[in-house]
């Protein structure tokens, strides 16, 4: 990549940049599963009395190792769990994991075991990250409830439901310890589903959890500045909205990560009784009950939202990733990982537990009688990968379709796209302000992108640079796609920036929207914006 150029990336997950499309069907898309789970109960110390559940997955780029912790939990039988230790595992590609031996627990009369947390820290769930604004004794942060499935010790068993969160540190990931003085930090949440995301831009912490009560099952939003004081957001991600079927009224999590400029939420959907969720989990539906299937059934949905705070859903509500066919390790639902996925060189990766049984009690039973009760095989570990950008697409079929995006204030000197077209084809066009072609970048000009992959260049006869007529058409732009049998997933705009000011600028903007738009601590009136978020403005701020 040449670093005297500035890239601009432009998605196509929301309307932002969409002025208008014909003929074109926009598709959430689905990520690639790895062909095998990535870890399972097989460790010497491991037994068919254990399955491993909760999960954490971070790359430290100090040394380019991928970390995971991952909860073992042992003599699940029935509807429940119990004895839960807390495991750590490395691996260098994110597909091939060690278990080290570390020495530290003691379990069943030996040490020899990757376990790592004291009975004071053990957890059945915690949300962990690298936080690149504090010391390295607090590089490594956890947010965990402590004890069994519902907690456990005096304050939860008279609290019942009001989970208390706590936070440990750790300078290596491996050896923890919890600051004094500030546990717990937050009260009120429910069971363990939850997960922690720091902003960078605005330097704040988010939690994503579900209060008490929990049924139906939403999630809600609390903020911080320092994960010992936390603000209530109220709700963000409700189900059950005229788009969702009738089986589907709760959200039992979210995981968030920040991809060019939005916050994607990978949304653990739930698939309940159509009436009410006590009437399905205990009583398995005939057959021939309408929608059967999904009883139970918990998948992956794409949000999307710019601050955190505001999110929607998206428009097809198909899943990014959906349960296995019958016999797969994943058939019965999905538990994603509990903080961020990662990208890798434009990918994302994204980890979780793959359940062979529904969230129903009748489905658990039947899986375990299927297996002789195996608890080993109950659930795997297993990984989903996003090609880059692939999230959401406009795609056409054999009719000719177009999409007109924009507008962009600077004619670029270079543009790329990511799409397959493989099998069609895909002509650019640009246009001004009236919708008229630009003289020499018109579709007749345009040499058509028929190939598959990220970056492929866009030309125009005689390999003209967009940035020569720049002075003919200041004030803005914008390109139609002119598409037949292809799916467009980006585009970006490559710009001239010899001394970085272009990046500079780009960075600053992103700053600047979450310190004055989105962060409302703001108390003098000279810099105090107008309520609610920042109206979207077509084309700004940009170049």
């Amino acid at each position: 990549m040449n670093p005297n150029v500035y890239r601009q990336k432009n998605l196509f997950i929301d309307d932002s940049l969409v002025i208008e499309s014909r003929g074109l069907k926009r598709t959430t898309n689905q990520a690639i599963k790895h062909p095998e789970p990535i870890l399972v109960p097989d460790a010497p110390w491991d037994s068919k009395d254990v399955f491993h559940n909760g999960r954490n997955v971070l790359y430290d780029a100090r040394d380019r190792k991928f970390r995971m912790w991952y909860t073992v939990s042992e003599k699940m039988k029935g509807w429940g769990a119990s004895d839960n230790k807390t495991a750590y595992a490395v691996s260098d590609d994110g597909i091939r994991w060690e278990r080290p031996v570390l020495n530290m627990i003691e379990h069943h009369g030996s040490k020899a075991n990757n376990y790592m947390l004291p009975a004071d820290l053990e957890t059945f769930s915690a949300s962990i990250l690298i936080d690149p604004s504090d010391c390295d004794s607090r590089r490594y942060k956890m947010i965990f409830a402590s004890g069994s499935h519902y907690g456990s010790g005096r304050v939860t068993d008279w609290a019942k439901q009001h989970i208390p969160l706590n936070i440990a540190c750790s300078d290596d990931g491996i050896h923890w310890h919890r600051p004094r003085y500030v546990n717990p930090v937050l009260r009120g949440v429910s069971d363990a589903v939850f997960m922690c995301f720091y902003d960078v831009h605005r330097r704040k912490y988010q939690l994503y959890t579900r209060r008490t009560p929990n049924l139906p099952r939403d999630v809600s939003l609390y903020e911080s500045f320092d994960l010992v004081n936390w603000e209530d957001c109220g709700r963000v991600l409700v189900a059950g909205d005229e788009m969702d079927p009738s089986t589907l009224y709760n959200i039992h999590g979210v995981t968030v990560l920040d991809y060019e400029g939005y916050r994607l939420g990978l949304i653990n959907t739930m698939h309940l009784h159509p009436k009410s969720e006590e009437l399905g989990v205990f009583q398995e539906p005939p057959a021939n009950y309408p929608d059967a299937d999904k009883i139970g059934v918990m998948d992956v949905q794409l949000g999307y939202s710019i601050d955190g705070r505001t999110w929607h859903r998206a428009h097809d509500r198909s899943p990014v990733i959906p349960v296995g066919n019958a016999g797969e390790a994943d058939e019965g639902m999905i538990l994603l990982q509990q903080n961020s996925p990662i990208v890798v060189d434009g990918d994302t990766y994204i980890y979780y537990c793959g359940w062979r049984s529904g969230h129903t009690a009748w489905s658990h039973a039947n899986m375990l009688a299927g297996i002789d009760g195996d608890v080993s095989q109950t659930v795997a570990g297993m990984l989903a990968v996003m090609p880059e950008d692939h999230w959401v697409s406009f795609d056409a079929g054999e009719q000719e379709g177009e999409l007109l995006a924009g507008p962009w204030r600077e004619l670029p000197r270079a543009m790329w796209v990511n799409a397959d077209a493989q099998g069609g084809a895909i002509r650019v066009e640009l246009v001004d302000g009236y919708d008229r072609a630009i003289p020499g970048f018109s579709r007749e000009d345009s040499v058509p992108i028929i190939a598959n992959g990220k970056d492929q260049v866009v030309r125009w006869k005689d390999d003209r640079m967009p940035v020569e007529v720049q002075d003919a058409y200041r004030g803005g732009f914008m390109v139609r796609f002119i598409m037949q049998q292809a799916k467009l997933y980006s585009c970006t705009l490559g710009h001239d920036d010899e001394d970085g000011e272009r990046r500079r600028y780009g960075d600053n903007v992103k700053w600047n929207e979450g310190l004055f738009h989105r962060n409302g601590q703001w108390g003098s009136s000279s810099n105090t914006p107008a309520g609610g978020l920042a109206p979207m403005v077509r084309g700004l701020p940009n170049w």
